[in-house]
Formats: C-alpha cells, structure tokens, sequence
C-alpha cells in the first residue's frame, strides 16, 4: 500500500494467468500481467510498480503496460525505501550475466533501483536462501534468510513460499501443508537440516555481516519476513516443527541493530507465521495462522513497545495468512482459503 487510497496485490486466476489488482481507496481492478507466475509487487507513491515473477521482473507506471527489467532471478519480497519511498529492493536469487567467457553467475541479495527499470545486485549473502528484507535507510538493510527440510510436497508444485505453501504448476492454486513434518537429521552431519539467520549491510550491500542464526543442531526453523522500524529496531518472524513434534512459530527483535536479539513470541498454537509489519516507530503487526479442526484463522497480533510484547488484537476465519500491507489507517492482508483453492485482500480500516 503506497496510500490509502492507492495499493497494488499480484496473484493467479484459473485459466487467466497471473494479474495485478489495484485499489483506489474502496473498489478493486484487475489487469493482467504477461509472466508466468507473479510472486510479489510493490508501488511507490507516485504510481511507479515493479511486479516479480519466476526468474523475471516487470516495471509499470499505470498497471496496465508492462515493461521487462534487467533483473533475471526469483523474489517473493518486493520493498520501498527511502525517504520518498521511491526506490525498490527485491530480495531473493538472482542471475548475474557473463562476459561471455564464462557461465553466468547467481547470488542470493539484493536487487536495488532508483526507478523500477534498471537494477543493480548486491554482492552474495553468504547464507544463502534469501528471502525477505527489510530497508531502514538507503545504506542500511536486513535480510532474512532460511530454509526447511526435504518437501513432502505434491508433484504439482514448482514454487515452495513456505514450508506451509506451495504454489501448483499452472500457477492457479495454493497448496497447503498444514501438518508437522517428521523430525528427520542428516546423516552428514547430523544436524536438522533446517536454519533462519539475518544478514545485515551499512553499505547498501556491497559486504553483509551475519547477525542472527538459528541452532542448527537443534533447531528446525527458519525465518520469514522481517521488519524495521528504524536502523537499529527490527523483528523477524520464523516458523517450523517444535524439537519434540507440533508447530512451532517465532519472533525475534533487537534494539540494538542486531547486536543482540531477544526471542519476544514463541508458541505451538499456531501452523505459520509469515508476516510482520512496523507501522510506527513502536507499533508492529504480527499475521500467525491457527488450525481450527478443517478451517484456518488468521490471528493479528499487535506489539506497542517496538516488540517487547504482543498481543491478540483480532482474528479472521478462513485465512492462511501470508502478508500485510499498512498506509496511514489502512491496513491489508493477503489470505489464502483454509482449501488453498481462492485467495483474497482483506482491508482494515
């Protein structure tokens, strides 16, 4: 959401490909986007819109025409930044072209840009699996990385978000695992196989710093989205299996630009934990998904002391909830169908 009156959401429909809907304050449209898989979107407040999709990322400045950009990679992580909120930053795995001496090279980062057309890769995140970012000031970036034991998912599957969803092959429905996986080791080197850490830059990525890891020997979870409310105050959310069975969902805040980290929410009762979102410098929104016989509720959880604490402020039936978007006094999330078989915006106001 650039405003209150102007949000962007991507998705799939049945035989129509993947589309952009755009909201003006209290009806939605829908355009059709010309990628195989739209994964994430973003929007600055002058209407400028990038839109990321398996291995390419569009630009549009009406949500109708778009137009390819140099970036070649995957994110599911779409941001603004800047004092204007004008520049973009894509996290994920992205290709870098060759010389054409050479094989192309790929890197887990960042994709930056000053317009939504032409972007720039950060240097490699040695941790691999990037998946979120968050984008306190033009220097200064976190990024969450992680990742789950072997799937047990459905062939149908192409593209894992989670290890809770999946989206099928045609793009056209989420696929949800909502049951915990078997506690398994490697056999190398017995650890779990899973892990969460953030990377941290103060040079607008050229060098990352690791800030925050999980225990590899033990844990088996890993991390989600992350997010600032200023360089030095963040909370990054994670999901997994408990070391005895059952669900287990995370947060984690420090106040200290990553120095130290408290573990702030931690709870069996929930099947994932996705989201977070900063709406002020001491107000955060966490979006956990709670398993309720065969229906799903989404559960937002409210912190005002920058994530000391949180408590339950609502819920909403038949939600898996992925994400969360704030302007002003709107706020939106991104729900899946307790099936998988729909998903839709829901809009607080």
């Amino acid at each position: 959401a650039a405003s209150e009156s102007f949000a962007v959401t991507v998705g799939g429909q049945n035989g129509g490909g993947s589309i952009l809907e755009t909201y003006d304050g209290s009806s939605w449209s829908k355009n059709k986007v010309p990628t195989l898989m739209a994964l994430a979107a973003a929007t600055t407040p002058s209407g400028n819109i990038v839109v990321t999709s398996v291995n390419s990322v569009l630009n549009s400045n009406d949500g109708v025409n778009f137009s390819p950009t140099n970036a070649a990679g995957t994110s599911q992580s779409a941001n603004v930044y800047g004092d204007n909120k004008e520049k973009f930053a894509l996290v994920g795995y992205w290709r870098l072209e060759s010389d054409g001496t050479s094989l192309p090279t790929y890197v887990y980062g960042v994709a930056s840009s000053d317009d939504g057309k032409s972007f720039a890769v950060s240097s490699n995140i040695e941790d691999g699996f990037s998946r979120y970012g968050a984008f306190p000031s033009d220097n200064t970036w976190y990024v969450s990385n992680g990742m789950w034991g072997a799937d047990p998912t459905p062939s149908k599957a192409v593209r894992m978000l989670s290890s809770r969803v999946a989206v099928d092959g045609n793009g056209n429905r989420v696929l949800l695992e909502d049951l915990p996986r078997p506690l398994k080791r490697r056999v190398s080197d017995n650890s779990t196989g899973w892990f969460g850490s953030v990377s941290k830059t103060t040079d607008a990525g050229k060098t990352w710093t690791q800030v925050l890891t999980t225990n590899l020997a033990e844990d088996y979870i890993y991390f989600n989205e992350i997010s600032c409310s200023s360089e030095t105050n963040c909370i990054v959310v994670g999901e997994g299996d408990g070391a005895n069975g059952g669900y287990l969902t995370v947060a984690y805040t420090t106040f200290d630009g990553g120095a130290t980290w408290e573990k702030t929410f931690s709870s069996a009762d929930f099947v994932s934990l996705m989201s977070v979102k900063f709406v002020s410098s001491t107000d955060a929104w966490l979006l956990a998904t709670q398993k309720s016989g065969r229906n799903l509720v989404g559960n937002f959880f409210k912190t005002t002391d920058g994530g000391k604490t949180f408590t339950l402020s609502s819920t909403l039936n038949n939600c898996f909830g992925m994400d969360m978007s704030f302007a002003g006094n709107l706020g939106l999330a991104a729900c899946c169908s307790s099936s998988g078989s729909s998903c839709s915006i829901a809009v607080y106001k």
